[in-house]
């Protein structure tokens, strides 16, 4: 699926950092590749446990994150993301392919989009998340 940006990236959004986790390799390289060419600085994952590393070693400004992952799944990684203070304010979108009201029941997140998604409306949302004040973000747990 070809990805065209018809504005030129910003300078604020080049600093932006987003971390990318999902045990799908397709997946993940159309989404390093979409924020790549948005002007995004990308840190990928192909599991939570790999996540949590990056999200340590990167400080990322929002994390798209794959709920169903062998090791550390997407509740393992929310729960971690969560439970330490100094990364709790990070947007957390869940991408999953299963049910929002299924996969991600008791999971504290920001946002959830369904796969398959619309590249320009995830573009859209990590573009209104990145962009809105922290503190306004509501955390999701169905």
């Amino acid at each position: 699926m070809p990805v065209k940006n018809a504005q030129a990236s910003s300078p604020a959004t080049s600093r932006r950092t987003i971390l990318v986790i999902d045990d799908d390799i397709p997946t993940l390289e159309l989404l390093s590749a979409t924020f790549s060419l948005e002007g995004y600085r990308v840190v990928d994952a192909v599991n939570g446990r790999e996540g949590l590393t990056r999200m340590n070693r990167d400080r990322p400004d929002i994390i798209l994150c794959d709920v169903l992952m062998p090791d550390v799944d997407g509740r393992g990684f929310s729960e971690a993301l969560h439970a330490d203070a100094s990364y709790r304010d990070i947007p957390l979108v869940l991408v999953s392919a299963g049910q929002e009201t299924t996969v991600a029941k008791g999971i504290e997140y920001s946002a959830f989009v369904e796969k398959p998604f619309s590249v320009s409306a995830l573009l859209a949302l990590v573009r209104q998340l990145i962009d809105m004040p922290q503190s306004h973000i509501p955390p999701t747990a169905p």
